[in-house]
């Protein structure tokens, strides 16, 4: 019950951020769910430490790492990061 609290006193704030830097409504509210589905299924509370600050900016530093594995996913993608490579065999040698 714990989580359910915590990720409805934090969805909006979540969501709030993601819009103020620029995301759509729809792909704030999807990054939104996305984000919180991948810090309770990662166990990555775990990390939150009340001697090193709020909560708050916790969360805030988890959504910016999010943002940046997101962004370098979607990078990769675009790069042809999903075609599976095959290596030459030794008939493909180039000749001098």
């Amino acid at each position: 019950m714990a989580l359910a609290e915590l990720c409805e006193a934090y969805w909006m704030p979540v969501y709030h951020v993601l819009r103020r830097r620029g995301r759509s409504d729809d792909d704030a509210r999807e990054m939104t769910q996305a984000f919180f589905a991948h810090v309770l299924e990662g166990g990555r509370l775990a990390g939150a430490n009340p001697s090193r600050g709020r909560f708050r900016s916790y969360l805030i530093g988890a959504l910016r790492h999010f943002e940046s594995d997101l962004r370098e996913r979607e990078g990769r993608l675009k790069r042809g990061g999903a075609v599976v490579g095959e290596p030459l065999g030794s008939d493909h040698v180039a000749e001098p």
